[in-house]
């Protein structure tokens, strides 16, 4: 507990310290990773895993691990996923997807998962987005950010991974999004392009 305590203090003087000297974003730091799903008939949808910068890991913990044993069991991650994880419905659970030119609210997210290893949080669960596969390539879009920039997700190609069949012809790629802009209009999120059609 005590070890926890002081890395709390640490997080608070850090975000003190941030704000005075004018940079009061973003307090928080997550690694994103995506595995791109897709069947014989297309795409399925999204599996992501967020990784909690250590910090912000420990408070949530402490809120949420109950028992304090530094396990989640199924009783804490019902609540970490309805008071916290269920907040960002509204926000397509900050999970931004375009299908060609028409954006797909991201409205049901599967699977979801919580578990903390090596003073890491972290997350996991799968959105899911049919898109069928057809001759002619088809491309799909996925960013994922905090519109308030409170928290920062990063992302890159080595964190970015595909489950697909022979007769899939699949490509991706990551890159800076040209056409969209978040935190008043100030930053362009990465977003990763995939593009597939039947072979």
């Amino acid at each position: 507990m005590k070890k926890v305590f002081c890395k709390l203090i640490v997080f608070i003087a850090g975000l003190m310290l941030g704000c005075q000297v004018g940079y009061c974003h973003p307090h928080q730091y997550v690694e994103t990773f995506v595995k791109i799903h897709i069947e014989k008939e297309g795409l399925t949808g999204f599996e992501l895993k967020w990784i909690f910068d250590e910090m912000t890991s420990t408070v949530i913990m402490m809120d949420y691990d109950l028992n304090g044993d530094e396990v989640l069991d199924e009783t804490e991650i019902a609540e970490i996923r309805s008071k916290l994880f269920n907040k960002l419905a509204d926000s397509n659970f900050l999970v931004y997807i375009f299908v060609g030119e028409k954006d797909f609210p991201v409205r049901v997210v599967e699977q979801f998962n919580a578990e903390f290893q090596n003073y890491e949080l972290i997350f996991e669960f799968f959105v899911p987005c049919k898109v069928p596969a057809i001759a002619e390539t088809r491309e799909v879009r996925l960013s994922v950010f905090d519109e308030e920039y409170y928290t920062l997700y990063e992302i890159d190609e080595e964190s970015v991974a595909s489950n697909h069949p022979d007769s899939i012809q699949l490509s991706f790629e990551q890159r800076v999004s040209e056409d969209r802009y978040y935190y008043y209009g100030q930053l362009h999120p990465q977003e990763i392009v995939i593009r597939f059609r039947n072979k």
